[in-house]
């Protein structure tokens, strides 16, 4: 069932945004990020019950965000004493991320409007280097410019 909830998640993933997540093993919170939820906790849950034979217990999930990365940075460094050495491991409860969750310590963003407009704005630019009938090509064969390979490039 929660699986189920995180699966719709990832259905809904935008494309510039993700999510940060903390699964709780055994006596240990594995802290991430991903713009995959549904495949990193089953990718996670596989290699900690294949390694360790622990079955992941909860998992928390943040809601979409274009800065996720920056969050799971914040949390890795708030919790930096409790670190298990070369892992994204700690040795903390999963109360103590619940904690930074709900006490708004972390900063939801969702700028993801604004990197399809930074995109879009680059097409005149775009245009001058391929040559207008270019352009025109990339927009008729897509219909929509930020689906054109210029855009896969330029991020």
């Amino acid at each position: 069932e929660e699986i189920e909830k995180i699966k719709e998640i990832e259905k809904r993933t935008q494309r510039y945004s993700g999510i940060v997540y903390a699964i709780e093993y055994g006596e240990k919170i594995k802290i991430g990020s991903t713009t995959k939820p549904y495949e990193r906790v089953r990718t996670v849950a596989r290699d900690i019950e294949g390694y360790a034979n622990i079955k992941i217990g909860r998992v928390l999930v943040s809601e979409l965000h274009t800065n996720y990365r920056e969050n799971e940075y914040f949390l890795h460094g708030k919790f930096s004493d409790f670190k298990i050495r070369n892992t994204e491991s700690f040795n903390i409860k999963l109360a103590d991320v619940m904690d930074v969750f709900s006490n708004e310590q972390l900063d939801f963003k969702d700028e993801s409007k604004k990197f399809d407009n930074d995109i879009l704005s680059l097409l005149p630019r775009i245009g001058q280097m391929y040559g207008k009938t270019e352009q025109e090509e990339i927009k008729k064969e897509n219909h929509d410019p930020r689906f054109s390979p210029c855009h896969n490039y330029l991020l």
